[in-house]
Order: structure tokens, then C-alpha cells, then sequence
């Protein structure tokens, strides 16, 4: 792998890291530092954050090889990218919706939601192989070689 790719890769993974720390730190801070807040029972946003994790990971999942597709540029790479963050935007979104549960609510469910969407965006970790598929390199294929 050349050096430039490499580059690349380290930049989409940092990325990842970076929305997911976005939302584990969030959680610490509800969690630890603001111990002494006040709790609001508020079962709407409660119920908001839940609802929304299913339709979440459905997109996150079928997101990909949606935009995969439409998306217009020439290097597979960047295209790969713009998919993956889109991909990441949806389920940082939802997790940080059952984290502002928690630090409204300290809801135990939204807790458990916030897990959840942190361990299907641990699961979304950039790879090689998902690029390929997505964005397999066109082959041209000699007539000689086919079997008509």
C-alpha cells in the first residue's frame, strides 16, 4: 500500500474514532461529572431516541450500497469516504439523541440505547473489504477469454 493510501485509510478511521469518542465523552460527562443535575422526566425524548434506533441501523446498514451508486466522482476512494460519513452522521446522530436522554432523564433504556448504537458503529469500522465490494474495480474483459 503506497503511502498516499495509507494516508487516506488513517484519515476515514480517525474520523471514526472521532465521532464515537464524540459520544463516549458525552456519556462520561453526564454519567460522572454532572452527577448532581436535575432530572427531568421526559418520556417523549426518551421515547424519540429509542424509536429512532432501529430506522437508524436499517439506514446505516442499506446507506451504503444506496449511495454507493449515486455518488458522482471519479475516485472510488473519495466516494467510499463521502458513503462512510453519511453512514457515520446517522448513527452518531442517534446515539447522541439517547445520550441527551441520559443526561435529561438518566433513563436506564437510553443508556442501553447508547451502547447499542456505539457497538453497531464499532461494527461500521472502515475496511478494505467493504471497499471492494462497494467499489470493485472495473476489469475489462478479453473477448477471447469468455465463454459465449
Amino acid at each position: 500500500m503506497e503511502d498516499k493510501e495509507k494516508f487516506r485509510w488513517h484519515t476515514i478511521k480517525k474520523i471514526h474514532f472521532a465521532m464515537m469518542a464524540g459520544v463516549v465523552l458525552f456519556m462520561v460527562i453526564c454519567l460522572f461529572v454532572l452527577k448532581d443535575r436535575q432530572i427531568v422526566e421526559s418520556p417523549m425524548i426518551t421515547n424519540l431516541g429509542l424509536f429512532a434506533i432501529l430506522p437508524a441501523i436499517a439506514l446505516a446498514t442499506f446507506i451504503p450500497s444506496f449511495m454507493a451508486k449515486s455518488v458522482q466522482g471519479k475516485d472510488s476512494f473519495m466516494k467510499y469516504q463521502t458513503v462512510k460519513l453519511v453512514q457515520f452522521a446517522v448513527m452518531e446522530g442517534v446515539a447522541l439523541l439517547n445520550a441527551v436522554s441520559v443526561f435529561q432523564t438518566d433513563h436506564t433504556n437510553s443508556k442501553i440505547g447508547v451502547a447499542v448504537m456505539l457497538l453497531f458503529f464499532l461494527s461500521r469500522y472502515p475496511n478494505q473489504t467493504e471497499f471492494n465490494k462497494l467499489f470493485p474495480e472495473k476489469r475489462v474483459v478479453d473477448k477471447r477469454d469468455a465463454n459465449f
